[in-house]
């Protein structure tokens, strides 16, 4: 424990290999897996799948070593560090289905308590969060019921996807100075972040060829289940608006957020089809810690209400 207390110290910096592997990883490695596979030429194929998976393996080990030094802060992340250390080993075991069984149940009970942990320990702000942290309950529940029931949880995605992205917009502008150069700096440099979505959505609304590849593209990469295609335009807008927030919060100074944020949305929907990896299961609830970990540093929401309740009854 003292290795991860001088450790913690320069957390940041495991924050940035976190966040740079978990989008090199994303970008080529979960999600180029989709249109690689379109009869379409991509440049230089091959180099952009081995940086995706080499960027796997560097997003791995950081992921372990991030959460256990959250361990620090949150105690349910410890287990779940020990689960992600001895994951890669399991593959290799001949472990019946009552064991896997076992070990699912173990990890979304150990998560939630690890999402409820993380909740009361921070500040009152976490309450925009929280839909964040919802949605990724929903995604480990959904998991279980696909793996186990062969089913699936019959909600509109979407509808919890837009709700978390304009929530955490709301978080990202009160987060510190609503206006300063500073944030200033940071909105614009969002928005200009949003322009390639805003013209993706033109090129889907009047290119039907586009559009019926991304109807496809488009869930397989996120894991996102759409049961209106209608709904695709939502889609894109509303990651235009989460590139936004995500962007503009890293400028304004928490990083630890933005990259959270990342790691979150690029992974809860995976739950919707059965997580492939142990570790999949565990990003989202990791991402949510670090969306909350500058959040942990203030008062408590506990001891805020109490303080309230106090002075009320007074």
């Amino acid at each position: 424990m003292k290795i991860l207390s001088f450790l913690e110290k320069d957390i940041k910096y495991f924050f940035i290999i976190l966040g740079i592997s978990a989008f090199l990883q994303f970008m080529f490695s979960e999600a180029f897996v989709f249109p690689s596979a379109l009869p379409i030429h991509i440049p230089d194929e091959i180099i952009l799948l081995r940086i995706g998976a080499v960027s796997f393996y560097i997003f791995f080990i950081s992921l372990i070593l991030v959460s256990l030094l959250l361990s620090n802060k949150v105690k349910a992340f410890l287990p779940l560090s020990i689960v992600l250390i001895i994951s890669p080993i399991l593959a290799y075991l001949n472990i019946s289905y009552t064991y896997y069984y076992g070990i699912e149940i173990f990890i979304i009970i150990v998560a939630i308590m690890a999402l409820i942990e993380t909740t009361v320990k921070s500040s009152v702000k976490v309450v925009l969060l929280i839909p964040s942290g919802i949605l990724v309950g929903l995604g480990l529940i959904a998991s279980f019921f696909i793996t186990f029931y062969h089913t699936t949880l019959y909600i509109s995605y979407l509808d919890f996807l837009i709700f978390s992205a304009i929530t955490f917009l709301v978080y990202t502008i009160f987060w510190r100075k609503t206006i300063s150069k500073r944030s200033a700096i940071a909105y614009i440099v969002g928005l200009i972040s949003m322009y390639p979505f805003i013209m993706f959505a033109h090129e889907i609304i009047t290119n039907r060829y586009i559009q019926i590849l991304m109807e496809m593209i488009l869930p397989s990469a996120l894991g996102i289940t759409i049961y209106n295609p209608s709904h695709l335009l939502y889609l894109v807008y509303f990651l235009g608006i989460i590139t936004f927030s995500i962007i503009s919060i890293i400028i304004k100074g928490n990083g630890a957020a933005g990259i959270g944020y990342f790691m979150l949305i690029s992974n809860v929907f995976f739950g919707i089809y059965g997580y492939l990896l142990l570790m999949y299961m565990l990003v989202p609830t990791v991402g949510y810690a670090l969306m909350c970990y500058n959040e942990m540093k203030e008062e408590n929401i506990i001891k805020y209400l109490s303080q309230k309740l106090k002075i009320k009854n007074q």
